[in-house]
């Protein structure tokens, strides 16, 4: 049964006003713009989503975010598992220089990106979130 699409857009913005306030329990702060890209900065506790895209894409953006701040949630295990991003993204935070992409730093952030998503999709669950399988799925393999 297709539900009606007014309704599956509501479901998506309730959706997005759970996620947001798990966020806000968890010390972080989600700002919605027109510019920009979707990220996480974890230096100053930030999460970016575009609204370019339509709502259940910023869902989908915000749950990939939300999972990378899971994933990086403890920084010895994160350390441990990621060593050439973790230290790109912590050791230079603030710094302009550009990393020597060598196969490790490309292969632990092709990595990284590909578990943010599952535990964004685990994250989505656990919340009762509304989400699409099919399109969240979809939008992670344009993504990665």
């Amino acid at each position: 049964m297709e539900i009606d699409k007014s309704f599956k857009k509501q479901l998506f913005e309730g959706s997005l006003e759970r996620l947001c306030d798990w966020a806000t329990k968890k010390g972080w702060i989600t700002e919605f713009s027109h510019t920009g890209d979707d990220e996480m900065e974890p230096g100053n506790k930030m999460i970016y989503v575009n609204t370019r895209q339509g709502v259940e894409k910023q869902l989908y953006s915000m749950l990939h975010e939300c999972g990378h701040v899971l994933v990086q949630s403890n920084l010895k295990t994160y350390y441990k598992k990621y060593p050439a991003t973790a230290r790109a993204r912590f050791l230079d935070v603030g710094r302009m220089r550009k990393f020597e992409k060598t196969k490790k730093y490309k292969i632990d952030t092709i990595s990284e990106e590909i578990e943010a998503w599952e535990r964004g999709k685990k994250l989505a669950k656990r919340l009762n979130l509304y989400i699409d399988k099919d399109n969240y799925s979809k939008l992670m393999s344009e993504c990665v």
